[in-house]
């Protein structure tokens, strides 16, 4: 797979806001918004705000960090919200 760089990044450009979409939630760390080609309803992407070329170089706390909030997300969907 090639290296995917921050200048071509579609999640990059999305938390840069120069690509359409609906944002649910952001922190520090992570950027939640709902995908443009949904599976289901409320199919949201969480994504970490600085970029990674891949999941072998995220660092733990932001993955721990993704995993922790994913009840949050979980919950409002649960709730209609999204």
């Amino acid at each position: 797979m090639a290296d995917m760089t921050r200048e071509k990044c579609i999640f990059c450009a999305i938390i840069a806001d120069e690509v359409a979409h609906y944002r649910v939630a952001s922190s520090d760390l992570l950027y939640a918004f709902l995908d443009a080609y949904p599976i289901s309803r409320g199919h949201t992407l969480v994504v970490p705000r600085e970029h990674f070329s891949s999941l072998e170089t995220t660092p733990e706390m932001i993955i721990k960090e993704i995993v922790e909030n994913n009840k949050i997300f979980e919950n409002l969907l649960i709730l209609n919200l999204f």
